[in-house]
């Protein structure tokens, strides 16, 4: 039964994920055509990302009241209806720029009560046995959609347009909450108090309670928040940059390396969800934390000037990146996937939504802050300087924050519901210290 209900689960999100990956190259191509304007794309970018990160907070409170299969049945039919909708209205030519910007706040809403509620029913319906193996999946399907979306959208976009774009990913939401409605949920009401403004703070702020509480929470999510914030730019900034400026790739060859990454980050996942099923976690990630730098750091003295000028061939050069970054992404899903599963393992079930919310605010503000210093550090040093720094400070981090992560075993935290009908964590007073990690 719950092989069943996972892979229902794992179906629907893995489809509704194609169908944005396909929308996801097209809308800033219609935003061009439509407008002309650079400025414009940004604006739809930037009313997504605004309206995400503000109604986080409200997600995770509300994740933990309300039946979390029921939501995601609701959720995703409501995003598809919108889709299909704005299909009709793309068909008859009537699609403008604020009508664009307005839904897309509205599903970046609905997004973000999606993101919260389905990472938490993953935890509910998994075996803690099994349970990075299913991350292990959910990543690797995530990669396919990743390499297979924006190559199907541009071509469909092409071929037919904005209205066949949003009509499949219309199509692939409604998909998704047909699966996840054959999903076997047993939903245990945890409040019983009606949600007001009083509520709200006071059930949020046992979300932040709980991550002071439980012991090493706050250190694996400080080590995720701040490895996103140095490692996430290398790809959508750095590479980009170096890839132009430095090595004198098209853009072509930059597609090709980006892609390199994701597929190596799908064989990892394969890999961990198969032949490394029963291998200890601990091992896997400290088989991340030393590779990934360690690739990276072979990178940056490859673009090192006086390394180039031994190397003639750009053809070689191409190779090398490949091979390196494939080998990044292949690295990095060792430390990504066994912490991440960690962390759903020692959350309490009635305050898995709040903190998981927390984690994508955690997310939300570093990794934009790392794309700035990153901007900001490529217009004032030299790439392999940087690079090169990057790697070192993260191998330092990771090698320090690892012995503060509880691999072997997890501290009692039953919960229990007070009077009031809010959560309560056995032993929250208890005092965090890293010698009992």
């Amino acid at each position: 039964m719950k092989n069943k209900n996972i892979a229902l689960l794992l179906t629907g999100m893995g489809v509704s994920e194609l169908g944005s990956q396909i929308q996801s190259i097209a809308i800033p191509l219609f935003v061009l055509k439509l407008t002309g304007s650079a400025t414009s794309m940004g604006l739809v970018l930037l009313s997504s990302v605004v309206v995400g990160l503000g109604m986080m907070p409200f997600s995770g409170v509300i994740s933990d009241r309300w039946n979390r299969k029921n939501a995601l049945v609701v959720l995703d039919l409501l995003n598809g209806f919108i889709l299909l909708a704005l299909a009709y209205i793309a068909f008859k030519n009537r699609l403008t720029l604020e009508l664009l910007i307005v839904t897309t706040m509205i599903r970046s809403a609905i997004g973000a009560l999606f993101q919260t509620s389905s990472s938490a029913i993953l935890v509910d319906i998994a075996d803690q046995d099994n349970l990075r193996s299913v991350n292990s999946i959910a990543r690797t399907l995530n990669s396919v959609s990743s390499l297979a979306g924006p190559a199907i959208g541009g071509v469909l976009y092409g071929f037919f347009g904005i209205t066949i774009i949003l009509f499949v990913n219309a199509i692939s939401f409604i998909l998704s909450g047909i699966s996840e409605m054959f999903i076997q949920y047993k939903y245990n009401p945890s409040h019983s108090e009606r949600l007001s403004v009083k509520t709200f703070f006071t059930e949020f702020n046992e979300g932040i309670k709980a991550i002071k509480t439980i012991k090493g929470l706050f250190v694996m999510l400080l080590f995720t928040a701040l490895l996103n914030m140095i490692d996430a730019p290398i790809i959508p900034i750095f590479l980009p940059f170096v890839g132009k400026q430095v090595l004198g790739f098209s853009a072509t060859n930059i597609g090709l390396i980006t892609s390199a990454y994701t597929f190596g980050a799908l064989i990892s996942g394969m890999v961990m969800a198969t032949a490394l099923k029963k291998t200890d976690s601990k091992k896997l990630f400290n088989f991340g934390i030393i590779t990934a730098p360690l690739f990276q750091i072979v990178f940056a003295f490859m673009i090192f000037p006086k390394t180039l000028a031994l190397i003639t061939s750009t053809v070689t050069v191409s190779v090398f990146s490949l091979v390196l970054y494939f080998m990044m992404g292949f690295s990095d899903s060792f430390v990504n996937i066994p912490v991440y599963t960690k962390i759903q393992m020692i959350i309490p079930e009635e305050v898995r939504g709040r903190v998981f919310s927390i984690m994508s605010i955690l997310s939300s503000v570093f990794m934009p802050l790392g794309y700035l210093i990153y901007g900001f550090l490529l217009d004032n040093t030299t790439p392999h300087y940087l690079l090169l720094g990057v790697s070192v400070i993260t191998l330092i981090f990771s090698l320090v924050l690892k012995r503060f992560i509880p691999w072997e075993s997890f501290p009692d935290f039953i919960t229990k519901n007070d009077e009031s009908g809010t959560t309560a964590l056995a032993g929250q007073d208890a005092p965090l210290d890293p010698e009992d990690f």
